[in-house]
């Protein structure tokens, strides 16, 4: 079986889109760093971003061959993208990165990726989001240090 260069570069989309870890950086972006899977949103660069909390993946999805029966891929017009970006509401939307313009950087469904442009944002959201996680991690660690402080403090040296 031989897969059209279509349904072959669809694929290298979805690949790739794996590799570069897109949907876990906006879950990270719009949780502030944050471990949480909820839903959520959040405003990057002027984009809106949007992380839609997945149901637990059947096991089928999680082959080759359930990746076939997820593709899905928006082709056509960009006001056709930006028409859905505007009349579905964010719960709808999937995750998703969408340009003020209403063009989707990104959006998927599960493991239904229906846009993707790859482009210098990537890095900088792929740096933004770690820079919130060191932040979260060092936040976490002040007050962890402020909490042991206090419980130090009844036997602290002193002189009176």
């Amino acid at each position: 079986m031989t897969l059209s260069s279509t349904t072959k570069n669809l694929l290298d989309v979805i690949q790739r889109t794996q590799e570069l870890g897109i949907e876990e950086l906006v879950r990270n972006v719009v949780h502030q760093g944050g471990e949480s899977k909820e839903h959520a949103e959040a405003v990057w660069e002027g984009c809106r971003l949007i992380f839609a909390a997945q149901p637990k993946a059947d096991a089928q999805s999680q082959t080759t061959g359930g990746l076939f029966s997820h593709l899905s891929f928006i082709t056509g017009a960009v006001d056709t993208i930006k028409a859905a970006a505007s009349t579905k509401p964010n719960h709808e939307l999937g995750t998703s990165i969408i340009m003020p313009d209403g063009t989707f950087l990104y959006n998927a469904d599960g493991p239904q990726v229906k846009a993707f442009r790859e482009g210098p944002w990537v890095e900088r959201l792929t740096a933004y989001s770690k820079q919130l996680t060191e932040q979260r991690l060092q936040h976490e660690h002040d007050e962890e240090q402020k909490r042991l402080d206090e419980k130090r403090k009844p036997f602290k040296n002193i002189d009176f």
